[in-house]
């Protein structure tokens, strides 16, 4: 249980551990509104009156940039994680495991592609995102489990605790939020909360600008939502949870206390991800945290370089006060005429053109950013010269990548294996041992002995079983990709040790091959085309036809070997055919 003084309220005591976490990410709060403007292309219009006012979205590219390739580290190869054998586990079991995970992972409900999209954005973004895992229920009485959820959270709503710096050596995580009245009614209605707690809160309301400041500043800081409290009539009450390996304690509007429960999960249910991980800091750091003042600079120069060419081109004057100038006139467009009594009244200022200076800087500039960000003209697709081979190619999106391939092995081996392993405590916790039936099917399950999970103490699942992120199995250039796993196939094809289905599914998945379950036939139906073949042509028939689909490599020697031991010839490869009854 929560260790709470015996002075303090469990109210007081949490709202206690909610203000030294806020005070201890004040500084990093301030940081991180900056690096949203950033992200934004955001530049205060008032701030350069009469001047070029241009945002070059510089950031917002990079980030955009590097959230497929973090994507992609995930969803190109299936499964998106494999289960291996550690000392004290099995086979059978690991294999259970995989097609688990592939299933829960799959869930059209959980949407995991766009979760993971939106978490990733903001660790790239502020270089440091949680997101919550907890079960969906409402399914019928017999099985009211439905699907694993993935909740990305506001980084801004989280709470941390500031002694640890992974979810792992965190005692608690307080996760703030902001709910209608009538939502937490009909929860009270449901037996989540007591009536008469959340009848206490009624007077607690506020309209959602007045308590989400965080938010508000957020987006009025740039114009997109000058009055964040649209709808004056929504009731809102602000709601901590409070979670440790114990205890669920949730506490609104800072006063009363609607929930205190035994954690169902026994750990933090949390996943955390950091895009650069700073040496012992609990935040990471992100893009716009790396290039801020490059950014900055970027700007100023592009838009001194508009400023420059507006003034060569609109041109000023050094004007006489007694050459009778008509002032109205004195506009720069073609066929213009300016009437002035003294011709040398009217001299016009001469202003450089600092353009071709302009022009190196800014890629002086944008070199800066490449060496901060390690996200090179070759990993975004662009050729540093005009003629290259595309071996050479290949070759420079590798080498530019080498840094990056470190925060796809973070991510792969902080955040996916962490995720990975929720998914399979909260599995034995709350996925009935129907619905893991009906994921590998009964034979299956009756074969694998599918029964032993339920059995088995979570802990030691964890242990005695390897989790293993696929994407870190392959490189990110995705050509170079292809090659090196169809070299694995030509070097591993009809060998007796390898398991030639998953070899050939391997194969497909790096050719983006989606059909794979009707290209590929059942191991049965194999058997039985090739007993076919090997009945008709011990029969006598003329070499038989071959079996459909062809019978994979490796197999032929295997037949052949066959037909001797049982007494029958079979022609191997050009051999004749072999007559009837001899």
């Amino acid at each position: 249980m929560a260790e709470i003084p015996k002075e303090k309220s469990v109210v007081d005591f949490v709202v206690e551990q909610f203000d030294y976490s806020e005070d201890f990410r004040e500084s990093h709060k301030e940081k991180w509104e900056n690096y949203y403007k950033l992200y934004r292309s955001y530049r205060q219009k008032s701030l350069y009156p009469l001047k070029s006012n241009i945002f070059v979205p510089y950031t917002f590219a990079l980030v955009e940039q590097v959230v497929p390739k973090m994507l992609g580290a995930i969803f190109n190869t299936k499964p998106i994680v494999s289960v291996g054998v550690r000392e004290g586990g099995d086979q059978d079991l690991a294999i259970l495991l995989e097609r688990m995970l592939d299933y829960l992972f799959d869930q059209e409900r959980l949407e995991m592609y766009f979760r993971l999209q939106d978490f990733f954005k903001e660790a790239a973004i502020y270089g440091t995102s949680f997101a919550m895992i907890r079960p969906k229920f409402g399914g019928g009485k017999d099985d009211p489990f439905e699907y694993l959820d993935i909740n990305p959270i506001d980084l801004f709503n989280v709470f941390p605790d500031p002694r640890g710096l992974s979810l792992s050596r965190m005692k608690h995580l307080i996760v703030r939020s902001y709910v209608d009245y009538d939502e937490l009614l009909a929860k009270a209605e449901l037996g989540i909360y007591k009536i008469s707690d959340v009848k206490e809160l009624e007077q607690k309301l506020a309209s959602i600008g007045d308590i989400d400041e965080d938010k508000k500043k957020r987006l009025t800081s740039i114009g997109i939502l000058e009055e964040y409290a649209v709808d004056p009539d929504r009731k809102i009450i602000e709601i901590l949870e409070y979670y440790d390996r114990d205890e669920i304690i949730a506490i609104g509007a800072k006063e009363v206390m609607l929930k205190r429960v035994d954690n169902p999960y026994g750990i933090l249910p949390f996943v955390m991800c950091k895009y650069t991980n700073a040496p012992h800091e609990l935040y990471g750091i992100g893009i716009p945290e790396m290039i801020a003042s490059l950014q900055e600079e970027l700007n100023t120069t592009r838009n001194q370089r508009m400023d420059n060419v507006n003034l060569v081109i609109n041109r000023m004057w050094k004007v006489s006060t007694i050459a009778d100038i008509d002032y109205d006139n004195l506009i720069s467009y073609p066929g213009n005429v300016i009437k002035c009594g003294d011709p040398n009244g009217l001299i016009p200022l001469e202003t450089p053109d600092v353009t071709e200076s302009a022009y190196k800087e800014e890629q002086i500039i944008k070199g800066d950013i490449e060496l901060a960000t390690s996200e090179y003209a070759p990993a975004r697709g662009e050729s540093t010269q005009p003629r290259q081979t595309a071996t050479g190619i290949i070759r420079l999106q590798q080498a530019a990548n080498a840094r990056f391939d470190a925060v796809i092995k973070g991510i792969e081996f902080g955040t996916v294996r962490r995720l990975a392993k929720l998914f399979v405590w909260m599995s034995y916790i709350f996925l009935p041992e129907s619905r893991l039936v009906q994921i590998v099917g009964l034979e299956d399950f009756v074969r694998l002995r599918g029964n032993r999970f339920k059995k088995m103490n979570p802990n030691d699942i964890l242990k005695c079983y390897d989790f293993i992120p696929m994407g870190s199995s392959t490189t990110a250039v995705k050509e170079l990709r292809v090659q090196q796993i169809m070299q694995a196939y030509e070097m591993f094809n009809g060998d007796p040790y390898m398991n030639q289905e998953e070899l050939r599914k391997m194969v497909l998945n790096a050719l983006d091959i989606k059909n794979i379950a009707k290209l590929l036939k059942p191991e049965a139906v194999v058997q039985q085309e090739m007993q076919a073949a090997m009945t008709m042509e011990g029969q006598g028939g003329q070499g038989g036809p071959p079996p459909p689909g062809g019978a994979p490599p490796g197999m032929a020697g295997d037949m052949m070997a066959q037909g001797a031991t049982t007494g029958g010839e079979m022609g191997g490869p050009g051999a004749p055919p072999v007559e009837g009854g001899r």
